[in-house]
């Protein structure tokens, strides 16, 4: 598979070069983003050795905004088969004036071809992160998920998707994040002699989505030299007008003697349009690599689409966390509302 889909990519890459190069392209950008802001109260005790940590403890109100950006897109057809793509996306704070306030999100030049693919170059998140289908919003105590490893940003990335297929409701990828660049392509946890230590580096990751009507599933499997291998899945299923369940399965060897399997699960009901409700927990074994280590949460929560562009939300969490010699203690909730433009 590894050879096909590179000897694909490659074949894709030189045609789409040479007609890149044969068309003059512009295009014209169109302005999106989001603004989310929050108020959180967390209360979390973080103790190492059984004494409290207080840079790592907090019990205070927060007004947040993460996860709010502001982006430039566009796309030229370069050929009738072929379109040239960019996407520039940055972080805001509308909170505060933070040292992250418009730094890179995604920045990236793609070729797109109907009969060859999609061959991406940048910075982008590593594919997995379209494996996520949580409906909680992460800022709270035991949204979504705590797992050992998870998607992240990627530097000096390639990513290579090949057209629909099955129907037009299925595609595969492969990522490739290179070394070269001077914080390497993203960071990972992995043990060295028994010691946890993060190291920062390339890595490629395999995988495939599929979209119906009812069912968004998907699959990826990345690989950091003996560092990192991890295995996810992920699933999300509209049994009713109403009830929509869905799952996230993670395998993951951090290079030590135990291995994390990770679970999280949740369901969401539709009170009557635009109201939902959820309810989502999560649960990992040798947590972060340790043989103590484990990590739990979950959290309760309504969302409400006002209209099409403005969603108001509210959430309810706990976590629990033991690693190593440390144990993590947490509850919060969470009023905020999202305005996507």
């Amino acid at each position: 598979m590894k050879k096909s889909l590179l000897a694909t990519a490659i074949k894709t890459s030189s045609v789409l070069a040479i007609a890149a190069l044969s068309t003059a392209a512009y295009a014209a950008p169109e302005v999106y983003g989001q603004v989310r802001l929050s108020l959180t109260y967390n209360d979390i005790e973080t103790k190492v050795n059984s004494i409290v940590d207080e840079s790592k403890t907090s019990k205070r109100p927060e007004l947040g905004s993460g996860n709010s950006r502001l982006g430039f897109r566009g796309k030229e057809a370069l050929t009738e088969n072929t379109d040239l793509e960019y996407r520039l996306e940055y972080r805001i704070d509308v909170a505060e004036n933070s040292d992250t306030n418009f730094s890179a999100r995604h920045g990236y030049l793609a070729l797109n071809n109907k009969q060859y693919g999609k061959l991406l170059a940048g910075r982008t998140i590593s594919q997995d992160d379209y494996l996520d289908v949580s409906e909680s919003w992460w800022r709270v105590a035991g949204g979504g998920y705590d797992f050992g490893h998870d998607a992240a940003w990627v530097n000096n990335t390639v990513v290579y998707s090949t057209p629909k297929f099955n129907n037009n409701k299925t595609y595969a990828f492969v990522q490739y994040g290179m070394d070269e660049g001077k914080d390497g392509a993203r960071s990972f946890r992995t043990f060295e002699d028994g010691v946890a230590k993060s190291v920062s580096r390339d890595f490629v990751m395999l995988g495939a989505i599929h979209q119906d009507d009812k069912t968004y599933a998907g699959f990826t499997y990345t690989q950091a030299g003996n560092d990192l291998k991890s295995a996810r899945g992920s699933i999300s299923y509209q049994a009713t007008d109403k009830i929509k369940t869905y799952g996230i399965l993670q395998y993951t060897d951090f290079n030590s003697d135990d291995n994390e399997l990770a679970a999280f699960a949740g369901v969401a009901y539709k009170l009557k349009e635009p109201t939902t409700v959820w309810l989502e927990g999560y649960y990992s074994d040798n947590y972060k690599g340790y043989s103590n280590g484990e990590s739990s949460g979950g959290t309760i929560g309504v969302k409400h689409n006002v209209d099409k562009n403005l969603t108001g939300f509210a959430s309810l969490g706990f976590k629990k966390a033991e690693y190593d010699k440390t144990k993590v203690d947490g509850k919060g909730l969470e009023i905020g509302a999202i305005y996507r433009f």
